[in-house]
């Protein structure tokens, strides 16, 4: 537990146990966390810039709490449970994570003004992304099985890249984006629905094997 102030954390080799980290510090805070074996607890309710890297972790959930600042998450080799990240952040929010047994849920609450999620291999559970104002960029592959959801208000551009999904997308967008491009490719099961309000719209949907392709748009002038 820690309080105002700069941190650089460093833990591995938690055999067992849960790794509880809970700070108000800043402006930053780089932690390392790697090797666990019970989950990992980080909540983070200072204004900061903030580089968080954990990595193999096998078991229990992986939990991220953040308020403000710019953030940059890498989540790996979670082996079980759940990588769960809530974020009122920005202007910069960046993610990579990769490797999970049990689902991704990502949810973004303030005008990040851009935000990077790179989401590969979920061997179980969903993959579920909530975010607000701001552009994103979101790459999601080899979803093996659960859905792929995202609600988004975000704008002025919005781009995904969804590919090797095993149970369905499902993508919201109720915000006015002036661009949105969509790259879907290879559902091996599920329906793709994308749902969509103004903005100018440029879909690529290929390759899927099983379920329905149902769009409902209200963009322009171009789709």
């Amino acid at each position: 537990v820690s309080l105002a102030g700069s941190h650089d954390y460093d833990i591995q080799d938690t055999l067992a146990g849960l790794v509880n980290i809970t700070t108000t510090g800043g402006p930053m805070e780089t932690m390392s966390i790697s090797n666990t074996l019970n989950g990992v607890s980080i909540t983070s309710t200072g204004d900061a810039d903030q580089d968080l890297n954990v990595t193999s972790t096998t078991g229990g959930d992986v939990s991220i709490v953040s308020l403000a600042g710019s953030h940059d998450y890498v989540v790996w080799d979670t082996l079980s449970g759940q990588v769960s990240v809530t974020t009122a952040g920005g202007p910069t929010e960046t993610m990579a994570i990769s490797n999970t047994g049990n689902g991704v849920s990502i949810t973004s609450t303030a005008n990040a003004t851009v935000q990077g999620f790179d989401i590969t291999s979920t061997t179980g559970g969903d993959v579920s992304i909530v975010s607000l104002s701001g552009s994103h960029d979101y790459v999601v592959q080899d979803t093996s099985s659960g859905q792929v959801s995202i609600a988004t208000a975000g704008g002025p551009t919005e781009t995904m890249a969804i590919s090797n999904t095993g149970n369905g997308v499902c993508i919201t967008s109720s915000a006015d984006a002036t661009e949105q491009d969509f790259d879907i490719t290879s559902t091996t099961g599920g329906d793709v629905k994308i749902v969509s309000l103004t903005g100018t719209h440029d879909y690529d949907i290929q390759g899927t094997s099983a379920g329905q392709v149902n769009v409902t748009t209200a963009g322009g002038p171009t789709e």
